[in-house]
């Protein structure tokens, strides 16, 4: 898990929870969850490898621990217009990432956690 980074992380124990009710379905014979349980589990594997970098943007910016009730929807695709992530490493217990400025060269580090 700790190779994988935080969002993988989530992704692949969501598919280890599939796997067991996959086999549950298998054992019982039950099409629609076996099919259902399948869609999910391909889902989170190509959500896994296929799976953007613009979900780092959101993690870095610390947007999650805003407490304003109102919510900016441009907020996010302006901070990726104006920043770019030289260096993000996720862990259990922290979050680094080294920022560089696009319009104006600063150099910035943060860490959450």
């Amino acid at each position: 898990m700790p190779r994988a980074g935080l969002r993988n992380a989530f992704n692949l124990l969501a598919l280890a929870l599939c796997l067991p009710v996959l086999f549950w379905a298998w054992t019982l014979k039950r099409r629609t969850i076996l099919i259902v349980g399948s869609l999910l589990a391909a889902g989170l594997i190509v959500s896994c490898v296929a799976g953007g970098e613009g979900w780092r943007y959101v993690l870095s910016s610390g947007v999650f621990r805003n407490r304003d009730l109102n919510v900016d929807p441009g907020a996010a695709a302006a901070r990726k217009k104006q920043v770019k992530i030289l260096f993000y490493e996720d862990a259990a217990d922290a979050t680094v990432s080294v920022e560089n400025g696009i319009p104006q060269p600063i150099l910035s580090a943060s860490r959450s956690g």
